[in-house]
């Protein structure tokens, strides 16, 4: 009988919402908690949240858009 399967990076992702990101980035920002106590605070990620303390808020994107020009058949 195969054993099973298990995915390696099955790892379970952020269960925050995208406001409670926001709150904590605006009280470091403020100077009102650290970025560890945020974390404790508004149940985000740490590594999140310093990632979007250093990109200056900005969300991740997706990847790199590639364009493809339409040829004119002549």
């Amino acid at each position: 009988m195969p054993t099973e399967y298990k995915r390696k990076g099955s790892v379970c992702r952020g269960e925050w919402s995208e406001q409670d990101l926001q709150q904590a980035i605006e009280a470091v920002q403020k100077g009102r908690v650290g970025v560890r106590e945020a974390v404790r605070s508004f149940g985000v990620s740490y590594t999140t949240l310093r990632r979007r303390l250093r990109s200056g808020n900005q969300k991740a994107s997706v990847g790199t858009i590639i364009y493809f020009r339409t040829r004119k058949r002549s």
